[in-house]
């Protein structure tokens, strides 16, 4: 299950994820409006079920976390949030970091400077949720997700360039990224 996109804090939203995380055991994928309110209501912590997917830019993230003060405490409370909340972590942003329960990172090395426009989340979200709903662990999930994702990225500045190209762009390029590694 995506909750996130399109959605913004209002206090009914926070009542709304409790009663998600106690009644449906699903995979879920957390991103947007769903982190802003998880990072608003330490409450829903305790809820948050184990092998979620947290989808958070680096705005979110800070929002989480709190304030790093180098890039060596960044990817320390990255590793902290994904071992001791037993989540995958997605980074996004150049070279995304994929922080697993397990304190590994995986660093992503498709994707480009285009992407970083409103709604390319979203449709990394909607990949991830596709890939869950087949069967892949949220680890599995979220490496090849992000990867296929920035690969589809990849193809649609190759034709149009990364100025002009938005984040319908890398959905129309996805089945021809997906196509590349088949088997």
């Amino acid at each position: 299950m995506a909750i996130g996109p399109g959605i913004v804090n209002s206090p009914f939203k926070p009542v709304l994820l409790t009663k998600i995380f106690r009644k449906l055991s699903l995979p879920y994928v957390l991103d947007a409006g769903a982190l802003t309110i998880l990072a608003a209501n330490a409450k829903l912590w305790k809820l948050l079920p184990e092998n979620t997917i947290l989808t958070p830019h680096i705005g979110e993230f800070k929002a989480l976390v709190g304030a790093w003060k180098d890039e060596q405490d960044k990817y320390q409370l990255l590793k902290d949030l994904a071992v001791q909340r037993k989540v995958t972590v997605i980074l996004k942003g150049p070279n995304t970091c994929i922080a697993s329960p397990d304190g590994v990172f995986h660093i992503n090395t498709t994707g480009n400077a285009g992407m970083a426009k409103g709604g390319s989340g979203d449709v990394l979200t909607g990949v991830l949720v596709a890939l869950l709903a087949q069967g892949y662990t949220p680890l599995q999930a979220a490496t090849l997700g992000v990867f296929i994702q920035g690969f589809a990225g990849d193809l649609a500045k190759q034709e149009l360039g990364e100025t002009g190209m938005n984040a319908g762009d890398i959905i129309r390029y996805l089945p021809k990224a997906f196509k590349q590694f088949e088997d």
